[in-house]
């Protein structure tokens, strides 16, 4: 069982007991979890979601009463997961998303939300990659599979983007030469309208099955340096672009699928970024999370190094011990409140 899987077991036995499957209380379970998996703290739900106040957050009981299905709808467009899972019906989080042999289906989301989003500026490298090596050689012969995930920003909170994630699930193999120059084809695409870098990330067999499956939010997956070695992009540019170039005698084949499929024309139509204005716009339509309230400044620096925006700091949580909870059922909410809080405490104190 893995670190985080214990802190959920935890956190679950002390809200709910251990009996919670197929039950009323499986959906606020759910409820609260799916926010913590995007790095959001209990005690800022309100500040997402207008229709939960501090005081619904007391008991399971007050949550209950609060998270009506028009609410679980709204918390599933938010994040782009599926209303099913919050209400327990099943484990897949997410719905089948695909962009093999429809390379412009990725690039379309893309293009959509980045023109229309206010905190695009929040969010450097829109296109990250998870794969199960991040030593990916298409001589070797092995098969190594791929999921690409658009990052979308949709809030600030203290200072921290808050994103929903698009998780394509088509398994893309390096080994296999069609899907490998597709994806090849598409994060140049990606590259060429936006440059900067486009992070690979390695992960465990079991997530990628999970990833695949639609049943694991890629959140803390994602949360590490931008900039990594080696990057996907080492993979499309030419040598004279790149001194550590990789698979270049590759590139006339992506070129040539490029111009095929037409994405060497592809326009994002990337409009000048707008600063956020403090309140939205009569017709916006935009299914982003409201502004959240204006945040006292930070104090001076102390001298200490300030870690870049663009650098996303790993906010898993450390391993919770201990007995199970004998207190009721409003007792055992209280402690896990606590314990989400404390946990990002102590998280910080020792980074």
């Amino acid at each position: 069982m893995t670190r985080q899987s214990r802190i959920k077991k935890a956190i679950r036995d002390l809200l709910f007991g251990e009996n919670t499957e197929n039950s009323p209380l499986m959906v606020a379970e759910r409820f609260l979890q799916v926010f913590l998996d995007h790095g959001i703290e209990t005690v800022q739900i309100p500040r997402l979601l207008g229709a939960v106040t501090h005081t619904d957050l007391q008991s399971p009981a007050h949550l209950l009463k609060v998270i009506t299905p028009a609410v679980l709808d709204q918390v599933a467009t938010l994040f782009n997961i599926r209303s099913a899972y919050l209400e327990g019906v099943d484990d897949r989080i997410y719905e089948y998303l695909a962009t093999y042999k429809r390379p412009t289906s990725l690039l379309d989301c893309l293009r959509e939300f980045w023109n229309k989003s206010q905190w695009k500026n929040a969010v450097n490298a829109p296109l990250r990659i998870l794969a199960t090596t991040s030593r990916l050689n298409c001589h070797e012969g092995f098969e190594h599979l791929l999921v690409p995930v658009l990052v979308e920003p949709i809030a600030i909170l203290d200072e921290e983007p808050i994103c929903r994630y698009h998780v394509y699930q088509d398994g893309f193999n390096w080994d296999y030469a069609p899907t490998r120059i597709e994806l090849k084809a598409i994060a140049r695409t990606i590259h060429c309208a936006f440059g900067g870098a486009i992070p690979l990330y390695e992960v465990e067999p079991q997530e990628m099955a999970a990833l695949l499956e639609g049943r694991l939010i890629p959140h803390a997956l994602l949360k590490r340096p931008l900039i990594t070695d080696p990057s996907f992009e080492d993979y499309i540019l030419e040598p004279e672009k790149s001194v550590v170039a990789k698979e270049s005698d590759e590139l006339p084949a992506v070129f040539e699928y490029m111009q095929k499929t037409g994405l060497d024309t592809y326009d994002f139509q990337i409009e000048a970024h707008v600063e956020p204005t403090t309140a939205a716009s009569e017709d916006e339509t935009a299914p982003e999370a409201p502004l959240p309230e204006k945040q006292p400044k930070k104090q001076a620096s102390t001298g200490k190094r300030q870690i870049p925006e663009a650098r996303w700091r790993d906010v898993r949580s450390p391993h919770i011990g201990g007995s199970k909870s004998r207190h009721s059922t409003d007792d055992r909410y209280s402690k896990a409140l606590g314990l989400l809080t404390s946990t990002k405490l102590r998280s910080s104190t020792t980074s």
